[in-house]
């Protein structure tokens, strides 16, 4: 008779278990990764001013440089309003693009690391943000929802 009450405890835990969705389904579910990369010039920008205050996760603000003389595709990486450097330019074609399309990307922090060479410290990940579907009243048919 004892064991009874725990096996359906055990059942009740169970079923709530199985009807939760995953940790990570929410955030996966909101951006797309795009690519990743690390910093490059940073030893020429703020790079050496704010490095003790950078810290993995933060985000960092893209900034498409339409008219770098040196760079037609040039996107700056900056942190906190201070340029870091660029997104590679062996990486940046593709992401011009989409930004100058108006794609809203997002990139944050994913490496530090104290390393000889400059261009190897701050590594990086850009997302695209995705869409959350949205439900449109059918005019047609009233209290009834299709997906766009």
């Amino acid at each position: 008779m004892k064991t009874r009450p725990r096996i359906s405890i055990f059942f009740a835990l169970l079923a709530m278990l199985v009807m939760l969705p995953p940790p990570s389904f929410a955030a996966s579910q909101s951006k797309q990764l795009l690519q990743q990369g690390t910093v490059m010039g940073f030893r020429h920008y703020a790079g050496k001013e704010v490095w003790d205050r950078l810290r993995i996760g933060q985000p960092l603000t893209l900034i498409r440089e339409v008219g770098n003389v040196h760079d037609s595709q040039a996107i700056a990486v900056e942190w906190e309003g201070r340029k870091l450097g660029y997104v590679g330019r062996a990486d940046n074609v593709d992401l011009a693009r989409l930004m100058d399309n108006g794609a809203a990307v997002e990139a944050r922090i994913t490496k530090l690391e104290r390393s000889r060479r400059p261009n190897n410290r701050v590594g990086f990940e850009i997302y695209l943000p995705l869409a959350e579907p949205v439900q449109v009243i059918d005019p047609l048919s009233p209290g009834k929802l299709s997906p766009q």
